[in-house]
């Protein structure tokens, strides 16, 4: 029994040590996921070895000992998106709610068939704007109903899975649907107006992820989310960018991405908000994902109820608060951070 805790106990080292490479390929960047689960592994090694701690060899105590080192590394990784971390996004106050909006993002998984219960979830949580992943024209037919009260659309339909569209009952300005780095995977951006008059600019986002039967290596997802990084860094007014990053929030691009792009992560401080796989508790991660600027205070966010898909919903509800001290920022970007950011874009789009 004590060989099977250090054995697990080097596999908690190995699986730490291994996204510290910069290799993009899947083989190697999949261990950005499971850091909630290596944490939990970590600690029945480490348990279960000092069970037998009398009769452990110098090795043995050796492994121990990195493995407690793992397994702090991953709580540093883990605490932020607790209630002990620091909250980066800062809670805010309807007022007259003429400057909130309410945005649902669900993957709805292609293949899917159960289209009534998204729709039963929009008319129970009622979001002022909803993004739509992995919809096709027969999804895009099931949600015509939503026209009715969200008249303002994008729609991009597409059998890949890669099919997004976007309904509004906020009128939208300049919205198009956009191919950032691979041909057949779209993304939506648009301005966004409030009843108050003041506008925001939305992203919809979802990069292949890099995976068997997708994409060899990260580098085309990468690029997608570093190019909107960049993109949103020179702009002056309110943003927001949501959708399925197929990525985690603590992965070292998605941290890059929020210094880049200095958007706030309101799931800090909060909770893990892990929205797949969601027919396997012990294996989910948060891969739906809602970004904002300094100038938006968070109102709500919860992950919304099943809809039959492997994802779950993520709803969040903002306040414009422009002018006010958010409290917390995301750090800014140092020369090697933008150094990395051009080649994880020459590389997408080379």
């Amino acid at each position: 029994m004590r060989i099977a805790f250090e054995v697990l106990a080097v596999g908690c080292i190995v699986f730490t040590l291994l996204p510290f490479l910069r290799y993009e390929h899947w083989l190697i960047r999949m261990f950005d996921f499971p850091r909630l689960q290596i944490l939990v592994l970590a600690t029945v090694a480490i348990t279960g070895m000092l069970a037998y701690y009398t009769a452990l060899t110098t090795v043995q105590w050796i492994i121990a000992g990195i493995t407690v080192i793992a397994f702090l590394f991953q709580l540093s990784r883990m605490l932020p998106y607790t209630v002990f971390g620091k909250k980066r996004a800062q809670d805010g106050i309807a007022g007259n709610g003429r400057s909130v909006v309410s945005i649902m993002s669900a993957n709805v998984l292609m293949t899917n068939s159960a289209h009534h219960e998204l729709l039963a979830l929009i008319e129970q949580e009622d979001p002022d704007m909803v993004l739509t992943l992995e919809t096709d024209k027969h999804w895009e037919k099931s949600l015509s109903v939503l026209e009715k009260d969200r008249p303002y659309t994008l729609r991009c339909p597409k059998d890949n899975l890669y099919g997004m569209h976007l309904y509004s009952r906020l009128p939208l300005h300049d919205g198009e649907i956009r191919y950032l780095i691979e041909d057949d995977v779209p993304s939506v951006r648009t301005e966004v107006e409030l009843p108050s008059g003041e506008r925001f600019t939305f992203y919809g986002l979802h990069p292949r992820p890099p995976a068997p039967k997708e994409n060899e290596t990260s580098i085309e997802r990468d690029a997608e989310l570093i190019v909107v990084a960049k993109e949103v860094e020179q702009l002056n007014g309110a943003v927001i960018v949501a959708g399925d990053l197929n990525d985690v929030a603590w992965s070292h691009t998605s941290r890059l991405f929020q210094r880049i792009s200095r958007l706030l992560d309101p799931r800090m401080g909060r909770g893990f908000f892990n929205t797949f796989p969601a027919q396997y508790m012990l294996l989910r991660c948060p891969l739906d994902h809602v970004f904002h600027s300094t100038d938006l205070r968070l109102l709500k966010l919860h992950r919304a109820g099943p809809i039959g898909s492997d994802h779950f919903p993520i709803f969040i509800q903002l306040v414009l608060a422009p002018g006010a001290d958010n409290g917390n920022t995301p750090p800014k970007p140092d020369a090697q951070d933008r150094k990395e950011a051009n080649r994880k874009v020459a590389n997408g789009t080379s």
